[in-house]
């Protein structure tokens, strides 16, 4: 994540609380395709 993409979230639409949010939701999603992997279970996502 660059200081570009912050920036462009960090708007009046937009706040940390939805940064937050949509990081979150991107760390669940990558433990999930490394537990795919490292399993030989197809990904939920």
């Amino acid at each position: 994540m660059t200081e570009d993409d912050v920036s462009r979230w960090r708007t009046a639409a937009y706040t940390d609380h939805c940064l937050l949010h949509l990081m979150a939701f991107g760390a669940m999603v990558a433990i999930d395709h490394i537990e795919s992997a490292v399993t030989g279970r197809p990904s939920t996502h």
